[in-house]
């Protein structure tokens, strides 16, 4: 997956509530979980996950995180 959100409009949560719908959408298609590959240097696609998913499990390397997000170790929903 990617977002790509623009810069104006970053800090405002949509991220969060793209990834939500997403997660949605692989539930109601019997997916368990998400991966992702991640630039060690975006820190908010990193952060996005880690508070969705605070169990995700990581991997660094080559400047470069791979991560594995179980949709059973994610956090409450926060309603907008």
């Amino acid at each position: 997956m990617a977002f790509l959100v623009r810069e104006d409009f970053q800090g405002q949560g949509i991220a969060s509530f793209l990834l939500n719908q997403l997660e949605t959408i692989a539930k109601g298609n019997g997916y368990r979980g998400f991966t992702a590959c991640v630039l060690a240097d975006n820190i908010a696609m990193l952060h996005v996950f880690n508070k969705h998913y605070p169990g995700v499990k990581k991997k660094y390397e080559n400047g470069i995180i791979s991560l594995v997000m179980d949709f059973n170790t994610k956090a409450p929903i926060k309603q907008f």
